[in-house]
């Protein structure tokens, strides 16, 4: 499925994927299902995008510590509500703490302002991103083989934002998430 959207300064074309996993995520992990991005969600998102904000560079100590303010805060996931101007769901959150115009990138356009990295490049506030799915930020290793780290995220209604310890690369679809890196960090 394409869609493209022209605006008096942008064009935007999205092509939308889609996955069949060989065991139902609600049986390994409850993602709920508007993080698909159905057409009619994802539309009104991109035409609410605050383009005027001018990008600066965010660090690393900031990502985390606004990261923390949600966690601190539960706040709950809500596709249609908003928290300081963000979305309250995983790419809002993530775009929240990158300090992104509100009300935030979807998983589908975060590659629009980070890039991929490598494994062994990651570092906090960088992200495990499945562009059809999900994303959460990363916060730093917790065990020398490099296989769980700390991740934020803002999960499933009733769950919220947390800050948990997550196998690397993610609980369920493993081959869907991959290391990207915000073009602004300082």
């Amino acid at each position: 499925m394409f869609f493209t959207s022209f605006g008096e300064t942008r064009n935007i074309t999205i092509t939308f994927t889609s996955w069949t996993p060989s065991v139902s995520n609600s049986s390994i992990f409850n993602v709920p299902s508007q993080c698909n991005r159905q057409e009619e969600i994802f539309e009104p998102l991109l035409n609410n995008i605050d383009n005027t904000k001018e990008v600066g560079c965010v660090s690393r100590t900031t990502m985390l510590s606004k990261a923390q303010v949600w966690v601190n805060n539960h706040v709950p996931y809500n596709q249609g509500g908003d928290y300081q101007g963000y979305r309250e769901d995983c790419s809002g959150y993530v775009s929240m703490a990158w300090e992104t115009s509100k009300p935030g990138y979807t998983t589908f356009t975060l590659p629009q302002i980070s890039h991929p990295i490598a494994k062994s490049e990651l570092q906090p506030g960088d992200v495990l991103l499945c562009t059809s799915e999900h994303v959460v930020l990363f916060g730093g290793w917790t065990d020398s083989g490099k296989t769980h780290y700390t991740a934020y995220e803002e999960t499933r209604p009733g769950e919220g934002t947390v800050k948990r310890e997550t196998p690397y690369p993610y609980w369920y679809n493993t081959g869907c998430f991959h290391p990207y890196r915000y073009d602004h960090v300082c």
